[in-house]
């Protein structure tokens, strides 16, 4: 299941927050850090991490790069979608977005989300997010247009 240009470029971008020494590659080190920042992540650790990268890790070297990394998600999406058919993952994945549960995201909760996965946004950085996401420019990024930027 390939997944859009605008998903892509963010995958990228959550990419680049795994790959803490900028090396272009993922370690099991790094990959069990980010996780263990994210919501339920508590209980991942570096051998699990190391079986995650050697499913994607099509060269070899016990890392992970960005294709590799593209291509596990992608295969994950399509058995979770596989297995639960009516299961709607990108309402579930915006739902760890919309932090107070109002059915919309707005910038302080995009930004309280990405301080969770190590980012710092700039306001500038939040407000070129919001410019892509926000169709209506409202202030706030509805399931619709959460939906809409990832090409669903």
């Amino acid at each position: 299941m390939p997944v859009s240009e605008a998903t892509r470029r963010e995958l990228l971008e959550t990419f680049k927050t795994f790959d803490s020494d900028g090396s272009g590659t993922v370690s099991a080190t790094e990959l069990a850090k980010s996780i263990k920042m994210m919501p339920g992540g508590d209980d991942i650790d570096e051998a699990l991490c190391e079986d995650i990268i050697s499913l994607a890790d099509d060269d070899g070297d016990r890392q992970m790069n960005f294709e590799e990394f593209l291509r596990l998600i992608e295969q994950g999406m399509e058995l979770n979608a596989l297995k639960n058919p009516d299961v709607d993952y990108i309402a579930e994945e915006f739902k760890t977005f919309d932090v107070n549960g109002d059915g919309a995201i707005d910038k302080s909760e995009l930004r309280e989300v990405m301080k969770r996965l190590g980012e710092e946004p700039t306001e500038a950085e939040l407000d070129e997010m919001f410019r892509e996401a926000d169709a209506d420019n409202d202030g706030s990024i509805t399931l619709a247009e959460f939906k809409d930027l990832l090409g669903h």
